[in-house]
């Protein structure tokens, strides 16, 4: 992959809502931009990839210890390396993280997540038993949810990202 990050005009106008419902739409993930803080570009509700995701950043510990504590890291890394960074989050889903540049300086993040690596069985059920307390019939249930991806479509959303303009 040639682009390791989406490299913008200054002042171009970008419809970030837009790239976050394409994103939704053709690759079944949730995807948000943030600012260099890491304050939502967008607002209203995320649409999310799966219930299980939805869930876990609705709980209080669930949103610190899987969700926010993966998102900040993996933009302190993408910031470090001005390069797209992706990973497993701590329940076992892949995220990937693709810098907003403009003009040599990290300007935000576009943040995609919410499906396993190739099967389901790499969800980490305990973990998230543990973390947020959901009993193992119901996240059976957000099982049925969730489409796992392939290190194919891993890189083509990394590429759709980087070429938008």
């Amino acid at each position: 992959m040639k682009n390791k990050t989406l490299s913008l005009k200054k002042h171009a106008d970008i419809d970030w809502g837009f790239l976050e419902s394409m994103l939704h739409e053709n690759y079944h993930v949730h995807a948000l931009t943030i600012d260099r803080e890491g304050g939502r570009r967008t607002h209203g509700k995320i649409v999310w990839a799966n219930k299980l995701c939805s869930l876990l950043k609705a709980s209080p510990v669930g949103e610190d210890r899987v969700w926010s504590m993966t998102q900040r890291s993996m933009c302190c890394d993408a910031r470090a390396g001005k390069c797209c960074v992706r990973d497993e989050c701590p329940a076992g889903l892949i995220k990937i993280v693709v810098p907003i540049v403009i003009e040599n300086n990290i300007d935000g993040f576009v943040c995609v997540g919410g499906r396993p690596y190739v099967s389901t069985d790499r969800i980490y059920t305990d973990m998230i038993q543990r973390v947020i307390g959901l009993d193992e019939e119901e996240i059976q249930k957000c099982l049925t949810t969730i489409q796992p991806i392939d290190y194919r479509t891993i890189k083509e959303i990394m590429a759709c990202i980087t070429s938008f303009n």
